[in-house]
Order: C-alpha cells, then structure tokens, then sequence
C-alpha cells in the first residue's frame, strides 16, 4: 500500500536531457558569460538575485566552489528573508568542511563550521526581527 503512495515517479524525458546538458563543462561556460553578461545590464533587483544564484550555481557545478561562495554571499546580502543562496552557502560551507576534515586540516575545517554557525545565525535574525544584514 505504501509503496504505490510513496513510488518515485520518473523525470520527464526534458529534465533527463537539461541535465545532461547542465553537466558539460563546455555548456557551463558558455551559460556563465551568459549570465554573467546579463548580470551587468540588469538593473532589477530580484533579477540580480536570481542571476547571481544561477551563476553560483554553475560555478559550483564547475567545482569552483569559492567563486559559487562569493556569488551567494552577494546574493545573500542582496535578499531580505533566507532564501535559495542561504540554502547553497550552507551546502558549500558543509562541503569545505568536510574535505578539509579529509585532508586533516583542522583549523579550515573549524573556520567552515563556524560560518555555517554564523550563516544560522544570519538566518534567524532575519525571520525572527526581519533583519537585512550583511552576511
């Protein structure tokens, strides 16, 4: 009975191929100065969230994940409530600590623990007093 509630449904054959498409190094680029080009001439404010987060994105799916920080970081003082980029630093951090614990280097896996901290924090100053501070 479960099982017929709880059955993953398959992707649609679309999204199987824009995913496939998503991991070609070539095509990441390519949408990176994209966006980034579209990034300099957009002059409205939620498009400049949802571009910086499109570009962090793709920067992390390139493994430079500190160019994808720097991107969500922008787009994280840029938001009023948590949202998306709070999400993807998160992620980040947590990813940099953990490899940082891999290779045995302490002190960067104790500075990634403490941003994920401070990003926490961030984040429920803004839901609790509706806060806008830079992160």
């Amino acid at each position: 009975m479960f099982n017929k509630l709880f059955k993953r449904k398959s992707q649609p054959k679309d999204s199987q191929e824009s995913t496939d498409s998503q991991l070609d190094p070539t095509k990441l680029k390519e949408d990176l100065e994209r966006y980034e080009h579209q990034l300099e001439s957009e002059g409205d404010h939620e498009e400049q969230i949802h571009l910086q987060n499109k570009i962090g994105e793709i920067h992390y799916q390139l493994n430079e994940v500190d160019e994808a920080i720097e991107c969500w970081n922008r787009s994280v003082n840029m938001m009023d409530k948590p949202g998306y980029a709070h999400t993807k630093l998160m992620q980040a951090y947590n990813y940099l600590q953990k490899e940082s614990w891999k290779k045995g280097d302490i002190k960067a896996g104790e500075h990634y623990a403490e941003m994920v901290e401070k990003l926490m924090k961030h984040n429920k100053d803004s839901i609790r007093y509706g806060k806008k501070s830079n992160f």
